[in-house]
């Protein structure tokens, strides 16, 4: 199944240089059983070396939020599109395409 991805992450990856880095989180799918942080941490290394394999670059460090069974790294395009290519990935999106995420006050009605 092909990994969900944001459309402004699509649209930078597009529109960068091939030397240039972006930062992306990627969303595993979730496994059959709960797994703990080490399955998490080996199933993003994996998938991490399988990209850089695939895309011939090496793998950038990795922020793991085993939680959330997500990661961050900071790559260059042919090596996030080969990430998103692996089976392990559910979804992605640009560290900086969430825009606003602050609530916004609401006005009083004048009591």
């Amino acid at each position: 199944m092909a990994a969900l991805v944001d459309p402004a992450l699509q649209n930078a990856l597009t529109a960068s240089a091939p030397e240039g880095r972006l930062p992306v989180v990627f969303t595993l799918h979730a496994p059959a059983q709960r797994s703990g942080p080490d399955a998490i941490s080996s199933a993003v290394d994996a998938a991490l070396a399988r990209a850089a394999a695939a895309s011939g670059l090496p793998a950038p460090a990795r922020k793991l939020f085993p939680n959330l069974m997500s990661f961050s790294v900071e790559a260059r395009p042919a090596f996030i599109q080969a990430l998103l290519s692996d089976p392990a990935i559910a979804a992605a999106i640009g560290e900086h395409s969430a825009g606003e995420v602050a609530i916004k006050p609401v006005e009083g009605r004048g009591d």
